[in-house]
């Protein structure tokens, strides 16, 4: 079954109109009082009735079930990815609209069908909020592009960054999974997604860091094919804050410098001029303050009187592309503390396997061949076998990783050696046996790796020895 798909030509430059403001009151709480649920409250005004929050002491209420379902008609949810699907379950089966902080994603297909349908039966609406869509700027480059202006679009480059490295650091929920992926990556594929319509799920890393967080906090990845291609860069590392958006054309390109909230905001439309030349320039500068969240408020307002149903598909094609670029940067990140500097024995951006050969660098110097294909393969569903290797096997060593905690007991003597390979996926213990030690005076080896909230679909096909010798 699939979802709807359009949820993205629901939002356009009308969404804030005088009827919009003047729309009847809707009574709205607040589930989750932090930073996002404290702008949400203002900008609902004499809307907001209340707030839930089992920690903030200005809320009103500790649990969601403790507010009467006559008190309020919506919920405006900004809580952690992994809270919002059952708390969307509750509201929706009791006829409540929400909108729901970015992004919507669920481990499988089925759970945003399920909520989806449950809107349907209900009448309710089920909002995604991405604010950005409101953002004047955006709004021309998707009018522009759709006039048919610009002619054939051939590419797209995006970048957004702030410098929020350590607050998501020292936050207890935000420094962790896909990290920038998931926070400003997911802006950028829904804003792509506005622009161009519907779009293919072949995207690829072609970098991804961990400059000073424990998960991704600046990332490079790209369409692999289909058009236009796009290339896009979401970083927590840009001390000041940055959107740039670059689209080239036929007959001409479109720039956008910043946004509203960081201002001053700047759109700039170049006409091609044939065969060449420089092209005559249309560009428009905003000074003002950012006006998305009143906008989408008022918008969100608008769907709920008219019982207007936006549908998750959009969200479904997101979550499969922010799940794909999350475990294919995660492999990255692991391929790289074990391959050498050119990625060998890790997963490369085309989404190919390591070879496991070129297991050693800087940090591991005297390690085996085989165990950078390994950690490499553990995420990739495109990963390629791992080689056997062998070596000298060292003292025992613990190391920790984005992906979980990784643990090496002692080894002694050479030769190739078992290995016995522990995965914890999503709470449920896999084992998986290779092939047992048949020479010297090797130990077997544990390798442990615990895997949350991922998906394990690399094949591990060899044993080893001499892992980590020093």
């Amino acid at each position: 079954m699939m979802l709807s798909v359009n949820q993205f030509r629901h939002f356009s430059t009308s969404s804030a109109t005088d009827q919009d403001q003047r729309a009847p009151a809707l009574r709205v709480i607040v589930v989750g009082l932090g930073v996002q649920g404290n702008k949400r409250r203002r900008f609902a005004g004499p809307d907001f009735v209340a707030a839930v929050d089992p920690v903030n002491r200005e809320a009103e209420f500790r649990d969601l079930g403790a507010v009467a379902l006559d008190r309020f008609d919506a919920a405006l949810v900004c809580v952690p990815d992994d809270q919002k699907v059952g708390i969307l379950e509750y509201l929706l089966a009791h006829g409540k609209h929400v909108l729901v902080e970015k992004p919507l994603i669920a481990d499988d297909d089925s759970t945003l069908i399920r909520l989806e349908k449950l809107a349907n039966a209900n009448r309710a609406v089920c909002q995604v909020a991405y604010n950005h869509r409101f953002e004047p700027h955006i709004v021309s480059m998707r009018d522009l592009i759709a006039s048919g202006g610009l002619g054939r679009i051939y590419r797209c480059r995006m970048f957004y960054g702030n410098g929020t490295a350590r607050q998501v650091r020292e936050s207890q929920w935000r420094d962790r999974g896909s990290g920038v992926l998931g926070d400003l990556g997911s802006h950028l594929l829904d804003t792509a997604r506005f622009w161009f319509g519907e779009l293919g799920e072949d995207f690829a890393v072609v970098s991804a860091d961990c400059f000073e967080n424990r998960a991704p906090d600046h990332v490079v990845f790209a369409s692999r094919r289909g058009s236009p291609r796009l290339e896009l860069e979401v970083t927590l590392v840009s001390w000041r804050n940055h959107f740039t958006a670059d689209v080239y054309a036929e007959n001409g390109s479109a720039h956008i410098s910043s946004l509203c909230k960081w201002g001053p905001s700047e759109f700039t439309h170049y006409a091609r001029v044939l065969p060449s030349g420089r092209p005559p320039e249309d560009r428009r500068t905003l000074v003002q303050e950012d006006p998305t969240w009143a906008r989408e408020y008022q918008h969100f307002k608008t769907l709920c009187r008219e019982r207007r149903m936006p549908g998750l598909g959009g969200d479904l094609w997101l979550g499969h592309v922010l799940r794909d670029l999350g475990q294919t940067a995660e492999s990255q990140l692991f391929g790289a503390l074990f391959g050498d500097s050119s990625g060998k024995g890790g997963k490369g951006w085309d989404g190919s396997g390591g070879d496991g050969k070129s297991g050693h660098n800087g940090l591991i110097n005297q390690g085996i061949g085989g165990v950078s294909g390994l950690l490499g393969n553990l995420f990739g569903k495109k990963s390629g076998p791992v080689s056997n290797g062998t070596g000298n096997a060292g003292a025992g060593t613990v190391l920790s990783s984005v992906a979980g905690a990784l643990q090496v007991g002692k080894g002694a003597g050479s030769g190739t050696g078992g290995v016995q390979v522990i995965l914890n996926n999503m709470g449920t213990p896999q084992t998986v046996d290779s092939t047992q030690q048949s020479s010297g005076q090797a130990e077997a080896m544990i390798l442990q790796v615990v895997l949350k909230d991922q998906e394990t679909n690399g094949a591990i096909t060899q044993g080893f020895s001499g892992m980590f010798g020093h």
